[in-house]
């Protein structure tokens, strides 16, 4: 049933939880699982790219990477097949887009992305507008 699940992924607690479900389903129904980091746009390729909340440093674009590749490591050791990709772009728009070209079954993600200024620039927008216009299924997860 769903055998292609995405799972945008901020390093936020909510994206953290979501994965977390999207692990125990994906085993279920032998899912690939697919992380979904998008990167803002306006950011040049060197530069290191900030996390907007202020109780953690800020991340280089490597250490991201980085960060994707050990959830994918976590995966496979717990029996999920999984991999990820880096996109630029902006974060509904492009959530959307992948899904749709990549053929998702399902979308799992957080209910509520990064906190601090940015949580308060979107308001919970990305969430809500992936699950308004989304082609398949999404589950929010609190």
């Amino acid at each position: 049933m769903f055998k292609r699940i995405l799972v945008p992924y901020d390093s936020s607690n909510f994206s953290k939880k979501a994965l977390d479900v999207a692990i125990e389903i994906s085993k279920k129904f032998d899912s690939e699982l697919w992380f979904l980091t998008v990167l803002d746009k306006d950011l040049p390729p060197r530069l290191t790219r900030t996390v907007t909340d202020s109780k953690k440093p800020h991340k280089s674009l490597s250490s991201i990477e980085l960060e994707l590749r050990n959830k994918v490591m976590d995966c496979k050791e717990q029996g999920a097949s999984a991999d990820y990709d880096l996109i630029k772009g902006s974060p509904k728009e492009t959530i959307l887009r992948f899904a749709k070209g990549r053929r998702m079954d399902l979308i799992i993600m957080g209910s509520q992305g990064l906190h601090g200024i940015k949580k308060i620039k979107t308001l919970g927008s990305v969430s809500r507008a992936v699950s308004e216009n989304a082609q398949c299924p999404v589950l929010l997860v609190h």
